[in-house]
């Protein structure tokens, strides 16, 4: 029952409410209905519907050329995506009781990183109480994969964007989720 707009309307509509406030967040006028009922539908539909979030909503850095949206995915990202729905529903069948994990043994440049940590950020700014880790085996590739969901973070709209609490730069933030 909670509508579903396409990805025009979407950015449509969430260029249109990016006027409705100022650089601080205080609203500039009123919000029409049709804007409440979007805001209304993507707070939802973002907690459920992680390829509806980063199909709208993600964007992310393209290595020197600006920003970007995520989607569409490469043929690598979408096969990650399509294991983890697989090993999700078999665990859902099963009643497996724990979540996932997967180790990618991978090759460079196959946006795999990417598409992990945009998963980590769809979580800790959808749902309360989550704790994730990015990890390397060097400090500046820890820093850079942080640095993706703070990225994230930071080009969400403001009806999406949870209130960050506390930042620490490439090591840590918490949110009013209390994510």
């Amino acid at each position: 029952g909670v509508p579903i707009y396409s990805i025009d309307e979407s950015r449509a509509l969430t260029a249109q409410l990016m006027g409705a406030v100022d650089e601080h967040g205080e609203p500039t006028r009123g919000l029409t209905e049709d804007e409440q009922a979007f805001i209304s539908a993507s707070k939802v539909r973002c907690i459920f519907d992680y390829p509806y979030f980063a199909e709208r909503f993600v964007w992310i850095d393209e290595e020197g050329h600006g920003l970007r949206p995520l989607y569409p995915l490469w043929e690598s990202q979408r096969f990650v995506l399509e294991t983890l729905a697989r090993l999700e529903q078999q665990h859902w069948q099963t009643a497996y009781p724990d979540g996932l994990l997967i180790n990618v043994l991978k090759s460079r440049q196959l946006g795999v990183s990417t598409l992990a940590e945009s998963l980590v950020a769809h979580r800790v700014l959808t749902r309360p109480h989550v704790r994730a880790l990015s990890g390397a085996d060097v400090e500046d590739q820890a820093g850079y994969l942080f640095r993706m969901v703070d990225r994230i973070y930071q080009q969400l709209p403001w009806f999406l964007k949870p209130e960050r609490l506390y930042f620490t730069k490439n090591r840590e933030m918490t949110f009013e989720n209390q994510s």
